[in-house]
């Protein structure tokens, strides 16, 4: 009887190996079988664009790019595409129209979409998840050229929170699994020598709370996170290589949780607040200088209790806080933060569907949606006019072909 089982169990693996097989053969045939039904070559040999160091602080983005394929040649028969790379879009928000762009060739995975901007003189650089590569736009000859980190990982966007703030070293973020426990892995890339340190920032993840990083003026880099029941403030010089742990609170479990996240930096002081919900009625404001001196404020509510803090940016050194509501569509609520009472001034609010991307250019802050990455789409508010801009829209069509 055995042997009769045994018998089956290894026809069933020979027949399951043939079958397994057959279908690996048909799909890698059936790829082989679809042709480029477009010619894209306009766009993948454009691989510099006009020098833009003239610009006024541009806002660089990069868009995917795919080319359409047919089976056999033709899309009625089948139709699919393949990445082939990205395209860097600058934006020059003075005139309010695209600048030029340029192609980088690659199979990024995951890219930035908002360029990270570091180094003195800026450069401007995108990293795919799953690649490995970088690519770093050059304002001063409009070249691009493409870094392979040693690390698959994007690089965040932390210089989104103070636009006047060109740090040196990026962060590459990623997860990993140990001992049954979740870490949130931070490794560093040098933009001045294009180099990626293999030494990591460890942190356990207990929350979702864990999110960006914000800088300070002095370039360190800081982050919320959790331990032991208890909150911290990481702070870490990346030009030292030094990372320091500051005690907030203590988590009281019995209530909301109070596991506290980083909103931002505002000049000397960090912004921390609840995620948890039912929201923690207060700002944590502590002075990043002597962590001892904390104070509370209250969180202003102009919508209603869900409303929450996005990003905090700054216009001619001043804090404005962009709080988002989605109850009904995306309502976005913008205050000024005064810095001598700890008091919220509202400014505005409206309806703008966007994503993570904020930008502070002149008197004007950005809001843009990247979740559609085929279109650049914006919208700002000006705090000198007080003027609410239209949604501004271009297709990545649009872009490719009105400048070739």
């Amino acid at each position: 009887m055995k042997n009769i089982v045994s018998n089956h169990n290894k026809e069933f693996q020979i027949v399951f190996y043939i079958v397994f097989f057959i279908v690996n053969i048909v799909c890698i045939s059936c790829k082989q079988m679809y042709f480029d039904t477009e010619n894209i070559s306009f766009i993948t040999e454009k691989k510099s664009m006009r020098s833009f160091s003239h610009l006024n602080n541009p806002i660089v983005i990069t868009m995917p790019v795919y080319q359409g394929k047919g089976f056999l040649g033709n899309d009625e028969w089948g139709h699919t595409y393949k990445r082939e790379g990205d395209i860097f879009v600058v934006f020059d928000w003075e005139r309010n129209k695209v600048f030029d762009w340029a192609f980088f060739e690659g199979m990024h995975g995951l890219s930035n979409w908002r360029a990270v901007e570091l180094g003195s003189p800026e450069k401007y650089y995108d990293a795919g998840q799953g690649s490995g590569l970088i690519g770093c736009l050059n304002p001063e000859d409009g070249c691009i050229i493409s870094i392979n980190a040693g690390c698959k990982g994007y690089l965040l966007n932390v210089n989104s929170n103070n636009d006047s703030i060109r740090p040196r070293y990026g962060l590459i973020p990623s997860f990993d699994y140990k001992n049954g426990s979740e870490y949130y892995n931070i490794n560093f890339f040098d933009s001045l020598t294009h180099t990626y340190n293999p030494k990591t920032i460890e942190l356990p993840v207990l929350n979702n709370n864990i999110g960006f990083p914000s800088l300070d003026r002095d370039g360190n880099y800081w982050i919320a996170y959790q331990q032991d029941d208890k909150n911290y403030l990481g702070r870490y010089d990346a030009k030292n290589e030094v990372f320091d742990s500051f005690f907030i609170k203590d988590i009281n479990k019995v209530s909301s949780g109070e596991y506290y996240c980083l909103d931002g930096i505002v000049n000397d002081y960090a912004i921390l607040s609840d995620g948890v919900s039912p929201f923690y009625e207060n700002f944590i404001i502590c002075n990043i200088h002597n962590l001892s001196e904390k104070k509370e404020i209250p969180i202003p509510k102009k919508i209603s209790e869900n409303d929450f803090l996005l990003r905090t940016v700054f216009i001619d050194n001043e804090p404005y806080l962009l709080f988002v509501n989605d109850e009904d569509g995306v309502k976005v609520i913008i205050y000024h933060l005064n810095m001598e009472d700890w008091g919220f001034e509202y400014e505005t609010s409206f309806e703008f569907f966007l994503s993570e991307t904020v930008y502070s250019r002149g008197s004007r802050i950005y809001l843009l949606n990247s979740w559609d990455s085929s279109l650049f789409r914006c919208k700002y508010y000006d705090v000198e006019t007080k003027e609410i801009s239209d949604e501004i829209c271009i297709s990545f069509d649009e872009i490719v072909n009105c400048i070739k």
